[in-house]
């Protein structure tokens, strides 16, 4: 039986899991650290860790791998598991790995409702908070309790979702599986990973015609311990152990097209479709009628007399006007991207110096970098006072005497303190090519004082972008409360960009948020937030969500 070997993601999944159970074993902060920076790194490179093992490369040359994990690693790939994890999964109760999704609830905080009170799930902390019995325990409070029922009314009730850049490697995988037993042109993966949305549901997949292919897709469930059922007529599912759930359907080759134009759109743009249609010919079913018999997904849309819609815009947010009007955009590529904006160095909490990202950023064609370490106000990270900026001013100046055909620009990642001052002042700030601007405390302030907060910040004039602006981070914290509406007004009079940040937990700005900005003539930056040289490689993920939002997809410069 041929070996699907585990994925970038998978292992770094593994790694973080090892770097919460290590905590629960209560195990120094120093182990959990390591397994954590070792996850990222892995999450950013742009080749297979597998292969390196399979080559017998050494893992202890990338930064944040040593000899234990390097060790870990090869486990992972060689047997599809680790031994050490399965006895720590056999020991807690996976829903304490759930509960560590629901915002204000840090590891300590987890660690004792399990040990003190039992509570080893999110159904389980509903009804204890419920019953009002969270407030009354130390660290917590009625605001808190309020919160954290807010957010689990939600959860318990709402589809599993998954970050796209989590679902990535699984369907790359899966892409080469399928090639291994098809042609590439008879298959295609659909739903909201081809529209690039920044979370997905299931991975839906589907196959022309092929009615043998059930045992083909066995194998491939059992050599990922993957759950595998016959769901339905020509339908088959795999569930993997995180809940991830993959759709496989087998169509009629004569009506590929019309289904590939049905599993990409949304249910709101598919219906959309359907009524246009619907003005148009005397059709009940639109997918099932011979109206598209025999066409490819382009000829639908021509049928329709309409310009061809790319996948990424199928929401049904007047997509469909715009195509009648053939008045569709170019979308953003990564190839027109032309630098970055937003990288951290070992100035602070990035991995690489500032000449390794140099090395990177060449070899992407890129014409500019810009540095922008954290201020002093991120204590924690190391973050830099103002003589610490000026001796990377210096390193900067240097460097660029030494390089050609790209610049390193100047930058910082400055704090937003409460009252809307910065964490350094003018007199460096002035100093520098860039600042961005970004708020990493006090996200609980009132609607009011954060929005008036962010506005002082952006009228400083030396700010040149704020940094992902509402705090967010998918899944496990909502965005702090501001009026966006008012925030995007003040960067169109003060010239303040707005950055969309493409570290997949964040991508902040929203779609909607997107729209808004461009509405108004607002500039949004992408930038990556690296921290490594492999995070650079994430800017992609900015780049989907750019084009991905419907009627907020940016036209290239």
């Amino acid at each position: 039986m041929t070996h699907i070997y585990p994925s970038n993601e998978e292992i770094a999944q593994v790694l973080e899991e090892l770097a919460i159970y290590s905590e629960f074993e209560g195990e120094t902060p120093h182990k959990s650290r390591a397994y954590k920076n070792a996850s990222r790194v892995i999450r950013g490179m742009g080749f297979s860790l597998a292969d390196l093992v399979n080559e017998g490369e050494d893992l202890k040359q990338f930064s944040g791998i040593g000899k234990n994990i390097e060790k870990k690693i090869k486990e992972i790939v060689q047997t599809g598991s680790l031994k050490k994890l399965h006895e720590l999964r056999e020991k807690y109760p996976s829903g304490l790995l759930e509960i560590l999704n629901i915002p204000g609830l840090g590891l300590k905080k987890v660690i004792y409702l399990y040990k003190e009170h039992g509570i080893s799930n999110p159904r389980q902390l509903y009804t204890f908070a419920k019953q009002g019995r969270l407030k009354t325990l130390s660290g917590f409070g009625e605001k808190s309790e309020k919160k954290i029922i807010g957010f689990l009314e939600k959860y318990l009730t709402q589809k599993k979702t998954f970050k796209l850049a989590e679902v990535d490697p699984f369907v790359q995988q899966i892409i080469e599986y399928l090639e291994g037993g098809l042609k590439r042109e008879d298959f295609l993966i659909g739903g909201s990973w081809r529209r690039k949305k920044e979370v997905v549901g299931n991975i839906d997949v589907i196959i022309k015609d092929k009615l043998d292919i059930e045992p083909y897709l066995r194998v491939y469930a059992c050599n990922k311990n993957a759950f595998f059922r016959k769901a339905g007529q020509n339908k088959w599912e795999w569930e993997f152990q995180t809940g991830l759930k993959v759709v496989v359907r087998a169509i009629e080759p004569s009506r590929w097209g019309s289904f590939v134009v049905f599993y990409t759109g949304s249910k709101k743009f598919n219906n959309m479709l359907f009524e246009y249609a619907k003005s148009k010919f005397d059709i009940k079913d639109l997918w099932n009628s011979s109206l598209f018999l025999g066409m490819d997904e382009e000829e639908c849309f021509n049928k329709l007399d309409l310009q061809f819609i790319p996948p990424e815009l199928r929401e049904g947010r007047g997509e469909i006007d715009f195509a009648l009007q053939g008045r569709l955009p170019f979308l953003i590529e990564l190839e027109d991207i032309c630098g970055d904006l937003h990288i951290h160095t070992t100035y602070t909490d990035g991995k690489n110096t500032i000449e390794e990202y140099v090395e990177a950023a060449l070899l992407k064609g890129y014409q500019y970098i810009g540095i922008t370490d954290h201020s002093k106000r991120m204590k924690m990270v190391g973050g830099l006072d103002v003589d610490g900026v000026r001796k990377q001013i210096q390193e900067i100046d240097n460097i660029n005497k030494k390089i050609q055909g790209l610049k390193v620009l100047k930058g910082i990642e400055v704090d937003i303190l409460e009252d809307g001052s910065l964490d350094l002042p003018d007199s460096i700030l002035k100093e520098l090519d860039f600042v961005i601007a970004s708020i990493h405390s006090k996200f609980g302030l009132s609607k009011e004082e954060q929005t008036r907060r962010i506005l002082r910040a952006m009228k400083n004039p030396y700010v040149s972008i704020i940094g992902h602006p509402t705090g967010r981070i998918i899944g496990r914290r909502e965005p702090y409360e501001i009026d966006m509406e008012q925030i995007i007004d003040c960067a169109r009079e003060s010239g303040c960009i707005l950055e969309l940040n493409s570290q997949p937990d964040r991508l902040d700005l929203n779609d909607k948020y997107l729209k808004w900005a461009k509405e108004a003539g607002v500039k949004i930056c992408i930038n990556s937030d690296a921290h490594h040289v492999y995070g650079l490689d994430l800017l992609k993920y900015g780049i989907y969500q750019a084009t991905g939002s419907g009627e907020s997809t940016m036209t290239r410069s």
